[in-house]
């Protein structure tokens, strides 16, 4: 294996899979959870467009990501303590 940085798009690559197994894993009534499923999708779509460039697609992913850790922080069942407390 090389100890090569990796590049901005497989950087970005990485970072949107982290972004998408979050957004399917963290409990949001549902009217949240799919206003912020059409932001990710808002996010990949530019991302994907011709002119799109993987560093401004790293500052809408990190500023996706603020959303949804902010909406996941404010939903019932997603504190730590929570998740500490199950069986």
């Amino acid at each position: 294996m090389s100890n090569s940085p990796l590049r901005p798009d497989e950087v970005l690559a990485g970072r949107l899979a982290e972004a998408r197994k979050l957004l399917s894993e963290v409990r949001l009534p549902a009217a949240d959870a799919d206003r912020l499923r059409r932001q990710f999708i808002a996010v990949c779509d530019a991302i994907k467009a011709p002119e799109a460039d993987p560093d401004t697609g790293l500052r809408r992913l990190a500023a996706f990501m603020t959303t949804l850790e902010q909406a996941s922080a404010k939903a019932p069942g997603n504190s730590s303590h929570s998740e500490e407390s199950m069986p």
